[in-house]
């Protein structure tokens, strides 16, 4: 019987890019200096990006070949028509509009078929994709009250293609030790917060034990 065997990432590396690699002296000091709010850090002191996968994803060689072929005419393009005829191929539509983000796409969609009072569910973050799910993004109420969540998550958005298996492994140990450790480390305390989308500018400090 064949055991179990490791994971291999299939395709060939031609282009790296050297990983941020900060020592724990220089993490612990940009931490501070940001409040403790991932946002504020510069991705040049990051190691491992998992904010987004919009947009970070590496490319094939195809899709490189592509761009030096694409015809970026304002209008008429050739690269519009190809991308049109594969669109109507596949989903049988006949009007095609492109749009640049999703939020954009809600909108033309929303607007044709809602009217005003209607409800949507809708995703007002789209643009965050690793992130804090709880009470930093959720916990103040509309009348200005805090309610804690019943949940702290972390979403973290792995960009295709751009790690290897030993960068995931490297993580997921790192994971596990937060894991394990997890009675003896100790939260943080909102001490800045503004009046909208808290999550991006607030600032936090760490709770020492009594």
């Amino acid at each position: 019987m064949i055991g179990r065997r490791s994971i291999i990432e299939p395709f060939k590396i031609k282009v790296v890019e050297p990983l941020p690699l900060r020592t724990v002296a220089e993490r612990e000091r940009i931490l501070d200096e940001v409040g403790y709010n991932l946002f504020g850090i510069r991705a040049a002191d990051v190691t491992f990006d998992f904010l987004t996968d919009s947009g970070t994803t590496a490319m094939s060689s195809a899709q490189w070949g592509a761009m030096m072929i694409a015809d970026e005419s304002y209008a008429g393009s050739s690269s519009f028509y190809r991308f049109e005829d594969v669109v109507r191929r596949i989903t049988g539509y006949h009007h095609v509009i492109p749009t640049h983000q999703g939020r954009a796409a809600e909108h033309l969609l929303f607007s044709l078929h809602c009217k005003a009072g209607d409800l949507v569910p809708s995703n007002n973050h789209l643009g965050i994709r690793s992130c804090e799910i709880g009470s930093v993004m959720f916990g103040r109420r509309p009348d200005g009250s805090f309610r804690p969540a019943a949940m702290e998550l972390v979403r973290l958005a792995i960009p295709r293609r751009v790690y290897t298996q030993a960068h995931m492994d490297f993580v997921l140990e790192g994971i596990a030790e937060v894991g394990e450790r997890r009675h003896e480390l100790r939260g943080l305390a909102l001490v800045h917060e503004p009046a909208f989308l808290r999550h991006f500018t607030a600032r936090f400090a760490p709770v020492h034990s009594a």
